[in-house]
């Protein structure tokens, strides 16, 4: 199973499904970017720029007290055959489909800032935890970790345009039976998998039924090779 990297690289999430351009297409006019994101729209890419990240970013602090508490790591379970056994659901209204649309758009264009912060911030934090934390048999004090976020955390220059990773399409939002919602991700980036396409499966959760925050990330749930993307020959 591959492991989550730190969400400070949008760049890690994904599931290569194309291997390469197909000849057809590369004659093919390419779709004009649009300007905001909706679900089950495949018409063109969602490419969110680095000043639409305005969610204020977490502490030092506070993402270091979150890390240091002994969480086990999300682990999902996997069918007889390998694949990740993702949860059912039904379709979401359109309020939950609008709120995790909106978190959605804050996470590319919080990793096209490369805002790490931001992106923490956009995890809840029994997420965060069971993401990024430590185990109880980790031996790193309080000390370390504070060292290690705090080094993620400090601020670095936006993605150059031509390495903004987008949002290709948004596959299913389902309402799942724990009350989480539950999205595939259709998406590229070019600093990952080779600029290749790749999907993701993301859960939400919200308390105050508008604001979503991201519960779950499991990386290419229906790749059954051993690195992130298809390998290629």
């Amino acid at each position: 199973m591959k492991q989550v990297r730190l969400i400070c690289a949008l760049s890690a999430l994904g599931v290569a499904l194309l291997m390469g351009t197909p000849a057809l297409a590369q004659d093919a006019t390419p779709a004009a970017s649009v300007t905001s994101l909706a679900a089950n729209s495949f018409a063109a890419p969602f490419t969110p720029s680095p000043d639409l990240c305005t969610i204020p970013p977490m502490s030092t602090d506070d993402v270091a007290n979150l890390l240091a508490t002994p969480t086990p790591l999300f682990s999902p379970p996997v069918t007889d055959h390998g694949i990740v056994a993702l949860p059912g659901g039904t379709v979401a209204d359109a309020a939950a489909t609008a709120g995790v649309l909106e978190t959605l758009t804050q996470l590319w264009a919080c990793n096209n800032a490369q805002n790490t912060g931001s992106i923490a911030a956009i995890f809840s934090p029994a997420g965060l935890q069971q993401t990024l934390g430590v185990t109880e048999d980790s031996t790193m004090s309080l000390e370390a970790i504070r060292a290690k976020v705090a080094a993620k955390l400090t601020p670095e220059e936006p993605r150059a345009e031509a390495d903004w990773a987008s949002i290709d399409a948004v596959v299913s939002v389902l309402a799942q039976p724990d009350g989480s919602i539950g999205v595939l991700v259709l998406n590229s980036d070019p600093l990952v998998s080779e600029g290749d396409q790749v999907l993701d499966y993301f859960a939400f959760t919200t308390e105050d039924g508008s604001t979503y925050q991201l519960s779950t990330v499991i990386l290419d749930p229906f790749d059954l090779t051993p690195d992130y993307g298809f390998e290629k020959a």
